[in-house]
């Protein structure tokens, strides 16, 4: 599987009145973009990528542990600050998903819950982190849950968007007022 990644990072110029403190993204995968502060960086990464960072072919476990491929893997990109290098430490992660059956997040959960997140987790901890709770996007609907036993009470949410669904990670979802201001300046196509 290869990535369509497509993200680009627009940053703005400067004028003599003023000096801006973002800088634009741009998916043409998903059609979205949406701003981020200067002082963070995007990182993109692809499946393979993913698979060496977690030591294993993640895929592949979970075809063979749950007896299905998990959704088609589309991209996945994170934004961490300047000085962050740890992945698994982004402020908000985003994997995006094929999802031609047009899923809604409920079905997208209990079709493919375990990935990539929270992989090899087959306790009760399923209903803990399922998509309970609504909140709009740009007007679409996604669904979240708030894994509150895990570092960072990250919330996961699922935004189904046309033929793709997004995977969001929020770390530190209460105080975490950088991926909240990304979240509000998501505009899709």
């Amino acid at each position: 599987m290869t990535s369509e990644a497509a993200v680009q990072v627009v940053k703005p110029e400067a004028t003599p009145s003023a000096k801006p403190d973002y800088q634009e993204i741009i998916d043409e995968v998903i059609g979205l973009t949406f701003k981020m502060p200067l002082n963070f960086n995007l990182v993109t990464e692809t499946e393979e990528e993913y698979f060496k960072r977690a030591n294993g072919q993640i895929r592949k476990n979970f075809n063979y542990y749950v007896l299905y491929n998990p959704a088609e893997f589309a991209e996945a990109f994170y934004v961490l600050p300047e000085a962050e290098n740890n992945l698994d430490k982004a402020v908000l992660t985003v994997w995006v998903f094929q999802n031609p059956e047009n899923l809604d997040a409920e079905k997208f959960y209990g079709k493919y819950w375990y990935y990539p997140f929270v992989w090899g987790d087959f306790t009760a901890a399923k209903n803990k982190i399922a998509p309970e709770s609504i909140e709009l996007v740009d007007g679409k609907e996604g669904q979240f849950g708030v894994v509150d036993y895990r570092d960072g009470k990250p919330k996961f949410m699922y935004l189904p968007i046309r033929d793709k669904n997004l995977m969001l990670q929020i770390q530190y979802p209460d105080g975490n007022l950088t991926a909240k201001e990304i979240l509000q300046s998501f505009k899709f196509k």
